[in-house]
Parts: C-alpha cells; sequence; structure tokens
C-alpha cells in the first residue's frame, strides 16, 4: 500500500499496520470505506478517480469489478486497479448529469458506490472583454448594447476594449431590462433599443410619448409591466402609436416581497405564504403552509429558495416545488446580483433548470449573472467578460 494511502484511512481503520501482518481473512471484514478527497461535483471533460480502502486488520481484497453509469443509465469506459489494500477506478464524463459508479471487491469484501454531479463546462464559449467603469451588474443584450446598474444605469457599446457610455439613465431609479426593452421610472416609459432622438444608437421613448407618473414599484417583461402608483396596481401596455395603456388592477401592494416570473407575479403574502398575482387583478393561488420570505434568486421559471447551505429549492408559478441537495463540500451562496450558486473547489457553478431536473453550468469566476447575462472578471478594475447565458 502506498504510505499516503495508508495515511488517508489510517482514521478510518480501528488499528492501521502498514507493514503488519493481516489478522484473518474471514467475512466479519469490514468492507471498503470511501477516500474522503473523492470528487462530488465536476466539470465535463475533466478526469475523475475515486478511491476506496479497506482496514489491514484483514487480508487484503484480490479482485475489484467496477462499473459507472452515465445519466442515460448507460455503462460507459472506466479504468480500475486494485493496489493492495487500495482499490481506484477513474473514468472522464463527456455529459453533464448525475453519474453513478459501482465498485465490487473479492473474496466477499463489499461493496462500494459512489455518485458525482458532472456539469456543463461552459467557460471556453465566445465572450466579450469590456471594461465598464462603475458597473456593478452589466446586462448583454440582443440588441449590441450592455445595460450597466450601478450607483446610476448607463448603456455601452458591446464592443471590446475600455468602454465609453453612449447613453445615461441617472433620472431613472428603476430601471428592468429585458432584450432591446427597457422599462424604466419615473416617469413610466418604455423604451426600446435603436436610435436616440439626437441620431446616437441606444434606448430612446416614442416620440409622441407624453409623461406618465412615478412608481414605487416595477415588475416588467418585454411586452407589459406591473407598477404600483399612489397605492395602487396598475398594468402598463404599449400602443400603436407608441404611448403606454394603463389598466388598474388593484390596490397596491402591501407585502414587501414580489418577483416576477415568467408572466405572473409571485407575491409574499402576510400569512407567510406565496400567492400567484395574475396581471389581469386578484389572487388565483397560494401555497400550502409557510415558506421563506427570503428567496435568493429568482429567473423566468421560478423563485428559489435556500434551505441552509446544502439545500435549496425552486418554487414555479404553478407552485409546484422542487427541492434540489447540494452534494458536499460545495456550499449555496448568494451572489451581489441575487443569483444563487454553489460555492466550492472549482469556484463557482450555477444552477439552470430544466424541468424537475436541475442542470448546472461552470463559466469560469462569475462576478455576477443575470437571466440573460454572465459576466466573468477580467483581474482588471471593471473588468467583465461577458457571455450571453
Amino acid at each position: 500500500m502506498r504510505p499516503a494511502a495508508c495515511l488517508a484511512f489510517a482514521a478510518l481503520a480501528a488499528a492501521c499496520n502498514c507493514q503488519g501482518t493481516p489478522i484473518h481473512p474471514g467475512p466479519d471484514c469490514p468492507g471498503p470505506s470511501a477516500a474522503p478527497g473523492n470528487p462530488s461535483l465536476s466539470v465535463v471533460g475533466h478526469k475523475l478517480t475515486f478511491e476506496f480502502g479497506f482496514s489491514t486488520t484483514c487480508d487484503p481484497p484480490v479482485s475489484m469489478q467496477a462499473t459507472v453509469f452515465d445519466p442515460e443509465n448507460t455503462e460507459i469506459e472506466s479504468q480500475q486497479s486494485l493496489d493492495a489494500y487500495l482499490g481506484t477506478v477513474s473514468f472522464t464524463p463527456r455529459v453533464p448529469g448525475a453519474y453513478h459508479l459501482t465498485a465490487r471487491f473479492e473474496p466477499n469484501r463489499g461493496i462500494a458506490q459512489a455518485d458525482v454531479l458532472v456539469v456543463a463546462d461552459r467557460s471556453g464559449e465566445p465572450a466579450l472583454d469590456v471594461t465598464l467603469p462603475g458597473c456593478v451588474i452589466p446586462q448583454l443584450t440582443d440588441a449590441g448594447l450592455i445595460v450597466c446598474r450601478g450607483q446610476t444605469t448607463q448603456v455601452f457599446r458591446a464592443a471590446p476594449g475600455a468602454g465609453t457610455p453612449i447613453q445615461s439613465l441617472a433620472r431613472y431609479t428603476l430601471v428592468d431590462a429585458h432584450a432591446e426593452v427597457l422599462w424604466v421610472s419615473p416617469p413610466i416609459a418604455r423604451l426600446v433599443a435603436g436610435t436616440q432622438l439626437d441620431g446616437g444608437p441606444g434606448y430612446a421613448e416614442a416620440p409622441d410619448a407624453g409623461p406618465g407618473p412615478a412608481a414605487t414599484r416595477l415588475w416588467a417583461n418585454h411586452d407589459d409591466a406591473l407598477a404600483e402608483v399612489d397605492g395602487n396596481l396598475y398594468r402598463y401596455r404599449p400602443r400603436d402609436d407608441g404611448g403606454l395603456e394603463a389598466t388598474l388592477v388593484g390596490p397596491g401592494l402591501s407585502n414587501p416581497v414580489a418577483v416576477r416570473v415568467g408572466d405572473e407575479l409571485l407575491v409574499y403574502d402576510p400569512m407567510k405564504r406565496w400567492c400567484v398575482h395574475a396581471f389581469d387583478g386578484g389572487t388565483d393561488r397560494c401555497t400550502e403552509g409557510e415558506l421563506s420570505a427570503n428567496p435568493v434568486g429568482a429567473d423566468d421559471v421560478g423563485v428559489w429558495f435556500a434551505a441552509g447551505t446544502q439545500a435549496f429549492f425552486r418554487l414555479d408559478a404553478q407552485l409546484r416545488l422542487t427541492q434540489f441537495e447540494v452534494p458536499a463540500p460545495w456550499v449555496l451562496a448568494q451572489g451581489i446580483d441575487s443569483s444563487p450558486r454553489l460555492v466550492g473547489p472549482l469556484g463557482s457553478v450555477l444552477p439552470r433548470p430544466n424541468q424537475a431536473r436541475l442542470e448546472l453550468e461552470f463559466w469560469g469566476p462569475v462576478a455576477v449573472s443575470t437571466s440573460t447575462t454572465i459576466g466573468t472578471s477580467t483581474g482588471t478594475a471593471g473588468g467583465f467578460r461577458l457571455r450571453l447565458r
């Protein structure tokens, strides 16, 4: 047995004597123990190695047979070796998902099993390197522009190098970006990417759009918005002439927490439930029982909550609750933009929902993420490497 392996498994053996004589080969010998450093989460294309050790109080196993199954439950190629009291299994995952390993040791020395979650590697995808002074949350848009939120909101061209703002939206305190559209307040307006009134690129209001009221809260998607104005909740939609049509939905929301999910609003009510608030008014349905009022993120399909650091769950607009376990030693953390992420030996990986499954993506050293944009740090002040998500 290699000296390093002996040390790794010393704590697992009742009496570890690497040069000693085995006591007996009997059937009451302890089975294999997994090495503490075996991986629980990795990236596609990275070779993974699992080690299983045995107590030296018995004869070592004389043979092992290992199988590895991919997310489609198909056996894949693996390499295995047995060196006295240490069994090793290696394989290279080619697709993301959950992998299961089984190793059987003879004669009658037991079965070892291990699971590892493999994430998609998106760190090498084409990216845009930019320097954006004062930018905290950059959002790359399909319109070839970058909307930067910080102390103020500024617009940059999506071009490599040091960015110079082409537009300032400092007068707006509420900004919600969706592709080529920005919903802003005050006053409530829907800005569309294209040509500004001065002829330059950026976001512009329709020329005939009159000034609107100021919103205290604003939730929006591409085509419409819900806004609280003077204690009431209104729905705003663009008219054919470029203006906005306001429709009274009902009284304003007394609840401090409300999150837009798809085409509906999830609202935390005084009874500590989450309720779906339809855009046409009223509360459709609510969860049964109490749920946390502190989401760690939201996207187009649900609200994310933490259950400690080793589990989290997602509540979608149909009020379906899906829980996901975080494999140790990874922990759930919250980014500066309230995006949930798993932090561990690789750095950060981001959860991405796919129906009832959870898919994970590795992007490199994530600095910020939104529903559309991943920003990793370039190491310079204000430097981002941006990718469309």
